[in-house]
């Protein structure tokens, strides 16, 4: 898409560079022959550029501009859809730590509650052993002593094994359930991340399409600039004796083109007077409907010089 945009920026640029040579030079490539000059003083009329071709590269500026546009409110609404997903996949992996979470807890009061079952039944065997060693030592005291002690060393045996593979299963399910937490972090993270880029994207895309719309308005108000010296030029009267001097003179707009006022002029007299005469003959001048442009052009300093 940037390189199709730049391709059609190019190809606006040439356009406008032909269409204002077609402006400068037209006026020398169409006026007929002119008459040798007789004592009397001769009234020279611009002749008139033709609108037929200006109005049609307008209308295929404002066809590409369209173009253009459409093209980036699409691009932007896909990147719109993309964080939008991103947010809700960063929702549901929220939700999911929650639910680990609780699940952790959960196992923590299952472990602690296995332990004072432990310790309750550990209790319980202690008692039992004292009234077998009570009640053996009725009858064979030392035979009962070992055998019970034999007894009590291999069930502690195996509650020490039990309570080892127990501590055992406990630390790894604090290990998976860090394991996952980590992973989960590991995951927002990433989500973050792509958040960013896809921000710092929207804000590169935007700073192009400004210094787009820039180039844009400058090379709009290029263009009008030219349409309207070449207006007051088909509207001009001159002579000679003007050839070689010029007026600068001030122009303010009406967004339909109107002329509210002209500036007195500064340069030759005879060239501002008869510049003015002009622009207060035409009454409106070709100008931009676009806002951005106009705002350029609603008070405009022309440079004029009579060309002969």
């Amino acid at each position: 898409m940037k390189r199709g945009f730049k391709k059609a920026l190019t190809l606006s640029i040439v356009l406008h560079l032909v269409l204002f040579s077609l402006v400068l030079f037209g006026i020398d490539m169409q006026a007929p022959p002119r008459p040798a000059p007789s004592q009397q003083t001769p009234i020279i009329q611009a002749t008139a550029v033709s609108q037929n071709a200006v109005e049609q590269q307008v209308q295929r500026l404002e066809q590409q501009k369209r173009a253009q546009q459409q093209a980036e409110q699409d691009r932007l609404r896909r990147l719109q859809q993309q964080a939008d997903a991103a947010k809700r996949q960063r929702a549901e992996e929220q939700q999911r730590i929650k639910k680990l979470e609780a699940e952790r807890k959960q196992k923590q009061a299952a472990a602690r509650k296995a332990a004072q079952q432990a310790k309750q039944q550990e209790l319980q065997r202690q008692k039992a052993l004292a009234a077998a060693k009570k009640a053996e030592a009725l009858k064979q005291k030392q035979q009962a002593e070992a055998r019970a002690a034999k007894q009590a060393a291999e069930k502690a045996q195996q509650q020490a094994k039990a309570a080892e593979a127990a501590a055992k299963k406990a630390a790894e399910a604090r290990r998976q359930a860090e394991l996952k937490r980590q992973q989960q972090l590991e995951k927002q993270k990433q989500q973050r991340e792509l958040q960013k880029q896809i921000a710092e994207q929207m804000a590169a895309d935007q700073k192009r399409r400004d210094a787009a719309r820039q180039k844009q308005v400058v090379s709009e108000v290029a263009r009008y600039t030219a349409l309207i010296k070449s207006a007051i030029e088909n509207r001009w009267r001159t002579d000679p004796s003007m050839a070689g001097k010029q007026c600068v003179l001030t122009l303010n707009l009406a967004p339909s083109g109107l002329v509210v006022s002209v500036s007195q002029g500064q340069g030759d007299l005879q060239v501002c007077r008869t510049a003015r005469a002009a622009i207060l003959q035409l009454e409106t001048l070709p100008i931009s409907k676009d806002a951005d442009v106009y705002q350029k052009m609603k008070n405009i300093r022309l440079t004029l010089t009579p060309t002969n």
